[in-house]
């Protein structure tokens, strides 16, 4: 029976046979004196402890002289260790390969130590492939991040010396540790360290600052909701969603999602600051991440969904309404309309009874109208019905007469002809932003002032001759016209906005511009933009 005693490798327990023990001593000591370096003696035991482990001996295992010869013959004779040139030459596996193997390079690590492992796999500076990494996450907006915390997890550390010989595809003999050591690559670099440990002090109080920040405020918020118990009035959700029930459950997700991204930064916080990046804290990361997308995607579902719905609810809430006009609207020819919070005003051309249809919310938009011999004027007024983000302007429609006259003072209006036939037709657009169109109808003779930054469409009509009075800042639209008679304003300053004129075609080739004869094609001037043959 073989006795039995104790022995440290690399600090990891064994049990090993007596003379086993004094023939394992015997070689770490010739290893030591030949080298001359405890450091690598520490990672001639790490190799050992991994060699052992190979041969199913683990802690408290029992090392036999057999296993002892078995160390010996795969690390070498410690005379590979005196630096000779000889020596130096590094041996290769039975199949004449060396085993190459990726790990992650923790030695020069400035994070997880992903970028340095595939450095120094394929031989290359480490500050390339980080910056590589640095341009593809601001290439794909972040995206790539994920991708190196997968790389993090599945990738092993390199926690030997064995295993950066096999990162750099070298046998991890005992000459080779040598070397490894005396090019100082078993250990981190202090300025790395340095540089490292700086970002992440940084990095991790930002986040911590950042995930104390949203605690706060999202304390505060719920609070404040909860204890007003009014959603709306410390959020406003109930303008997005018109529910108060609704706009309770989005808050609960808005603040799970919070919570989350609290969590997420805190694990970031934590791991920077206490220069531990383990497995679990990565995993608990991709886990809160999942969630925070899941509470993301959640949210945008309720919100679009309750949107969809409110503003559907707000669609049949309009209410139509028809208001008859006074019989002598019949004999009206000439027509000045104001309006207020009108969507749209369309004057349609017709032999029925006068009348006003008014589409509202609140279906009660009376007209004021006003006949005076063949003029008439009328306004429709009302304040805006809002619901939150939501509201709905009214739309008029009037029935009357063909008309020789029309002034729109104010909002939107189209003139429908109803293909009837016009020898002259006098129209006035007044007010910034108001604008006219014409649809429908023949015009032998179309007089159009149009004041400053408003617009004249009369590319639905087709009109024979035109004069145009326009401010700066007018704009009109005409389609294919035979003259063109065009008074506007020939100085302006600098800051003016010139009068716009497009017209699809001009049949004689000349206009009149503030009556003197010029071409139509080569026209030019600082304060007029007129295009021929472009019809918008």
């Amino acid at each position: 029976m073989n006795e039995i005693t104790r022995i440290h490798l690399a600090k990891v327990p064994y049990n090993v046979e007596v003379e086993a023990k004094k023939e394992l001593q015997k070689y770490l000591d010739a290893i030591k004196a030949y080298a001359g370096d405890s450091d690598l003696v520490s990672d001639v035991e790490s190799r050992m402890v991994e060699i052992l482990a190979d041969r199913k001996i683990v802690a408290d295992g029992i090392v036999t002289a057999e296993d002892v010869k078995a160390l010996k013959q795969q690390l070498g004779e410690p005379e590979e260790f005196s630096g000779d040139e000889q020596a130096e030459v590094l041996p290769t596996e039975d199949d004449g390969k060396p085993m190459h193997r990726l790990y992650r390079d923790t030695t020069q690590a400035w994070l997880g130590g992903v970028a340095a492992g595939i450095a120094r796999y394929y031989g290359i500076q480490a500050v390339w492939v980080r910056l590589i990494f640095i341009a593809l996450a601001l290439a794909s907006f972040g995206s790539v991040v994920l991708i190196y915390v997968i790389l993090w997890l599945i990738i092993p550390p390199a926690k030997t010396a064995a295993d950066l010989l096999q990162l750099e595809g070298k046998p991890a003999t005992v000459t080779a540790i040598r070397a490894l050591s005396e090019r100082g690559q078993l250990i981190n670099s202090n300025r790395d360290h340095k540089i490292a440990r700086f970002f992440s002090v940084l990095f991790g109080t930002l986040a911590t600052l950042t995930a104390t920040s949203v605690l706060i405020a999202m304390v505060t918020f719920g609070v404040l909701a909860i204890r007003h118990d009014n959603i709306n009035m410390v959020t406003g959700m109930n303008s997005i969603t018109g529910n108060a029930g609704t706009s309770w459950l989005i808050f609960a997700v808005i603040m799970t999602g919070m919570l989350l991204f609290v969590v997420l930064m805190s694990l970031i916080g934590y791991a920077l600051l206490s220069w531990r990046y383990t497995r679990r804290i990565l995993v608990s990361g991709i886990v809160v991440i999942a969630l925070g997308i899941a509470s993301v995607a959640t949210f945008i579902v309720l919100v679009t969904t309750s949107q969809a719905n409110y503003q559907q609810w707000i669609d049949k809430s309009m209410v139509s309404k028809t208001y008859n006009l006074p019989a002598d609207f019949k004999s009206v020819s000439s027509l000045d309309f104001k309006g207020s919070n009108i969507d749209s005003v369309t004057y349609m051309v017709s032999n029925t009874t006068p009348r006003v249809v008014v589409n509202s919310l609140n279906g009660n938009l009376q007209p004021s109208v006003s006949v005076n011999g063949a003029s008439a004027s009328m306004s429709i007024s009302q304040p805006t019905v809002n619901f939150g983000r939501y509201y709905r302007l009214s739309t008029v429609t009037i029935y009357g007469p063909a008309l020789s006259g029309l002034t729109v003072n104010s909002g939107t209006f189209t003139y429908d002809g109803a293909n009837t036939t016009s020898s002259k037709l006098a129209v006035k657009v007044t007010g910034d932003g108001n604008q006219l169109t014409l649809y429908h109808l023949q015009v032998n003779s179309l007089q159009a002032d149009v004041d400053d930054q408003a617009s004249f469409d009369a590319t639905g009509a087709a009109v024979r001759d035109t004069s145009l009075n326009m401010a700066s800042g007018g704009h009109v639209s005409l389609a294919n016209i035979a003259n063109l008679t065009l008074t506007a304003p020939d100085v302006c300053a600098s800051n003016d906005t010139p009068v716009v004129v497009n017209v699809a075609n001009v049949n004689s080739g000349s206009l009149s511009y503030n009556g003197s004869k010029v071409n139509a094609k080569s026209f030019a001037d600082a304060c007029v933009e007129l295009t021929v043959g472009v019809n918008s």
